[in-house]
């Protein structure tokens, strides 16, 4: 009896591994599902050919890219996974756009893809940043070269309003400056001329040619703007001279940076300052052609890195 009950479960063994090599494996290789769509101008509704195109998603695709959008504008994927995602568009001139977004604020959205269904017709809008030019002359109409434009965006910080520097330019030899990216809004352009670390003989000015903040001419821009003729004239001032002198501590060897800043009653604050020296070796300092007002002098010291090979810091 031993002996056929074994050979029954050879047999058996045997009926196994035959049904078993039978039987065809299933494909486990994820079927590849094409999503594709195009790239358009938000304002015009043109498409945009050249744009850089990323998806974006839960899981993560391993290749994230396609070639960038054609002449009208059709981007294409192979997404092998299902899923959530999003897809982004990038182009120069352009702020980056997102599936989904109908502004350029806007929140952007998700699409899911199901595996084997293609998706086709998705749409990311893009919008053009708002360009802001002019130019700067002094009393006599000469370009001021090297000087620095900032464009203020007004903001409310601890419940108080403030102009916060987003961008920054500096004018050429012809005293010509030129933003080429700015995100629509509001914005207040104020000069500073010299190259920031030096005193000079003009003041800061706000545009329309105003030593105060909350008397400057505010410029709205829109999507698209490309506005020029944002000119500065510098006028020559005589005005007085502070002086003084930093008590330093005796560890201190480094120069100390100061900044004058104008602190009308009601002025509106801003991240321009208006004139920055630095202190000589014996802590004295002065700063030459001051309008009459009221300033607050602010000290500041920069870390300097002791070069003894372990990268410590010290001031």
């Amino acid at each position: 009896m031993a002996v056929k009950a074994q050979s029954m479960t050879w047999v058996l063994a045997s009926a196994l591994c035959l049904f078993a090599a039978a039987s065809p494996i299933a494909d486990q290789t994820p079927q590849m599902v094409v999503v594709s769509g195009r790239v358009l101008d938000g304002t015009t509704g043109e498409p945009i050919q050249g744009a850089t195109i990323t998806l974006n998603g839960v899981p993560r695709e391993a290749a994230n890219t396609a070639p960038p959008t054609d002449s009208l504008g059709q981007f294409a994927f192979e997404v092998r996974v299902p899923g959530a995602y999003s897809v982004s568009a990038q182009k120069p001139g352009y702020m980056s756009g997102t599936y989904g977004q109908t502004g350029p604020t806007s929140a952007a959205g998700y699409f899911t893809v199901t595996a084997g269904t293609p998706l086709n017709g998705l749409v990311v809008r893009m919008w053009r940043y708002a360009q802001a030019g002019g130019t700067v002359r002094d009393e006599r109409g000469n370009p001021i070269a090297r000087a620095t434009v900032h464009a203020l965006r007004p903001a409310v910080l601890a419940g108080h309003g403030r102009l916060q520097t987003g961008r920054t330019a500096r004018t050429d030899d012809l005293g010509a400056y030129h933003f080429s990216e700015l995100v629509p809004g509001r914005y207040v352009f104020a000069l500073r001329p010299g190259s920031g670390t030096t005193a000079t003989p003009y003041p800061t000015l706000f545009y329309q040619s105003s030593e105060s903040a909350r008397a400057a001419t505010p410029v709205d821009l829109n999507v698209g703007d490309v506005r020029t003729l944002i000119d500065f004239d510098q006028r020559h001032i005589a005005g007085f001279t502070i002086s003084g002198t930093v008590k330093l501590p005796a560890d201190l060897t480094q120069p100390v940076s100061l900044q004058l800043t104008r602190v009308d009653p009601g002025e509106m604050p801003s991240d321009v300052v208006g004139m920055t020296v630095t202190t000589r070796p014996d802590g004295t300092f002065a700063f030459p052609r001051v309008r009459p007002g009221p300033y607050m002098i602010r000290a500041v010291v920069y870390p300097m890195w002791s070069g003894d090979g372990g990268g410590s810091m010290r001031f």
